[in-house]
């Protein structure tokens, strides 16, 4: 006895169109997600891009000249620039003042959001009990690309050198 089931042509072609049409319709799935992956992957290159060529674009300068000491206190300016795109940057300088043995005597901080364009003048007025213990400075910075109210990346820097030239 055979129990195989019959079957006729019209049978043997609705199974094929039935699965012809699956594989066609997983093909066209398969295409769209690779679509969506790629566009997915282009997107976050230019943003990865725009927030490294942000995080260039920030300028700090410690004019000199704008230096001016007492005996018990230090002050002076620094400037600031963020010539970036869409994004706003957080940015945090700290400034401190060492003794010969690498202890904080006193230090100032700012932290400041900055737009697209800006530019700032941040003044650091530093106290001490005497200027004179003085032997190193040490600037920290950080600055964080900031979208959505969210730090997404960003850098930290820290230099230690003497505190009097020459």
């Amino acid at each position: 006895m055979n129990t195989w089931p019959k079957f006729s042509k019209n049978h043997l072609y609705r199974l094929y169109s039935y699965f012809s049409f699956v594989i066609k319709m997983g093909s066209a799935i398969i295409r769209a997600l690779r679509i969506i992956a790629l566009t997915v992957w282009l997107i976050t290159s230019l943003l990865g891009i725009l927030i490294f060529n942000n995080l260039t674009r920030v300028k700090w300068d410690f004019p000199t000249e704008q230096q001016s000491y007492g005996d018990t206190w230090i002050s002076f300016n620094v400037t600031l620039r963020y010539d970036g795109y869409v994004f706003d940057i957080s940015f945090t300088l700290k400034i401190s003042l060492l003794d010969a043995n690498n202890d904080t005597l006193a230090h100032d901080e700012k932290h400041v959001i900055l737009e697209p364009g800006d530019h700032l003048v941040l003044p650091f007025n530093i106290t001490v009990s005497d200027i004179r213990d003085v032997k190193w400075k040490k600037v920290s910075i950080i600055i964080y690309q900031i979208i959505g109210n969210v730090k997404i990346i960003g850098i930290d820097l820290e230099t230690q050198q003497p505190a009097w030239e020459g």
